[in-house]
């Protein structure tokens, strides 16, 4: 399938779509209106909330090894005595200093994860918004000329 065809479908769908929420906000019942923004709301919330749980999957993956690898480097050093307590000491050192760094990126992915959510939430509401103005747009030129005739 070409971009073209591709670019031709999408604006299909997206005219049939704009009809319907138009041919349904001027419905007599207000509530008719509110579907299509409502889906759009709700799909938008369920693929925000989807990625959120899907990244921190991965990268619960990626921390995971790490403090395994921080356990493995613990426990050789807890089971080799032959070594003196100034390497075992070292290593402590070296263990806790990976547990702090994990720490410190996982605070800072916490903020830059939640406007990463952000961002795409607002982004796939975009729809909701436009179908929304549509709504209201067409209820308000509605009761204009419901108010005009009963003049």
């Amino acid at each position: 399938m070409t971009i073209t065809s591709t670019l031709i479908i999408i604006l299909v769908v997206s005219a049939i779509i704009l009809g319907l929420q138009f041919f349904l906000s001027t419905r007599k019942t207000k509530w008719l209106g509110l579907i299509l923004p409502v889906l759009c709301f709700l799909l938008a919330s369920v693929i925000t909330i989807g990625i959120v749980f899907a990244d921190s999957i991965f990268q619960g993956s990626d921390s995971n090894s790490s403090e395994t690898a921080t356990q493995t480097d613990s426990i050789m050093s807890e089971t080799d005595d032959s070594e003196t307590s100034d390497e075992t000491n070292v290593t402590a050192d070296v263990t806790t200093d990976l547990s702090a760094d994990t720490q410190a990126d996982t605070q800072a992915d916490t903020g830059s994860d939640f406007i990463y959510a952000l961002l795409i939430f607002c982004l796939l509401n975009i729809p909701t918004m436009v179908l929304t103005a549509i709504y209201y747009s067409t209820r308000q030129n509605n009761r204009v000329e419901t108010t005009m005739k009963g003049k």
